[in-house]
């Protein structure tokens, strides 16, 4: 091996390099989190609270608002539905949905052949979000018996794709399934001291008002400041809407004249 060090021209050339860019997707999620080209990530969730809908959501998002091209690795959801949801948000038009978000139409045996496959749809797309749903998949492929150092050294495989190709990665986790008033935490996630070292981000989505669809979004690891969106906080919550299947900012307004209607307005 050859031993290489910055000299000064190499390291003002480093320095000199733009400073990393961040994309939101226009709503409150911005304020605690953006995402930006060569980071790894988790969303982390017990079962059944959305974690597959948001992440269709946010790739879609990504791809209308910034052009991302997003490929979907959803290893849970049978590809005719994933095709129907994905293209809901394109008023059912198959082509342009196609155009930035990308579904195998093959079958992944090995954890090799997902990171051949990534590696090959990062070779022809700029912008690229890669979705993976989720962790619990891919350690069926590697076998019955995953131990906490193949558990380690696949997540760092995926980080480290991520700062080679120059892409994003968000993997799907589940966590334990929380006690009654437990909120998500890193220490919930299965796996979770791994998650946590090899990740530059954490997410968690929790439904906090089923009657309305409300989940919150928590922030449970931060690499670095500028994920913190525009505030740097911590949580926000969002309205899911079953017909646009969006994620909207809580109406304020809306919340206080149903307080109104029920208490009274106050004078």
């Amino acid at each position: 091996m050859e031993l290489k060090l910055y000299d000064v021209a190499a390291a003002t050339a480093k320095l000199a390099e733009p400073p990393t860019s961040t994309f939101g997707i226009g709503n409150n999620l911005d304020n605690i989190f953006k995402m930006a080209k060569g980071y790894f990530g988790i969303l982390q969730a017990p079962p059944c609270q959305g974690k597959t809908t948001f992440l269709n959501y946010y790739g879609v998002k990504l791809s209308k608002l910034h052009n991302w091209h997003v490929l979907y690795i959803m290893m849970e959801t049978p590809d005719r539905l994933e095709l129907k949801l994905l293209t809901k948000y394109f008023n059912g038009n198959v082509e342009n949905m196609l155009k930035n978000n990308h579904i195998l139409n093959m079958e992944l045996n090995t954890f090799e052949e997902v990171m051949e496959a990534i590696t090959q749809v990062a070779a022809k797309c700029d912008n690229l979000l890669v979705i993976v749903d989720n962790a619990t998949c891919i350690e069926a492929l590697m076998g019955t018996d995953v131990t906490d150092l193949i558990r380690k050294q696949y997540l760092l495989r995926l980080s480290k794709l991520t700062k080679d190709l120059g892409i994003s990665i968000i993997l799907c986790a589940h966590s334990i399934r929380l006690k009654e008033g437990q909120r998500p935490s890193i220490n919930t996630s299965y796996g979770g001291t791994f998650m946590e070292s090899t990740c530059d981000f954490m997410l968690s989505i929790e439904i906090t008002d089923k009657e309305n669809n409300i989940s919150t979004f928590r922030v449970l690891k931060r690499r670095y400041e500028f994920f913190g969106g525009n505030n740097g906080g911590d949580e926000i919550s969002l309205q899911f809407d079953r017909r646009t299947r969006e994620f909207v900012n809580v109406d304020s307004d809306d919340n206080d004249k149903a307080l109104d209607d029920i208490f009274g307005k106050v004078k």
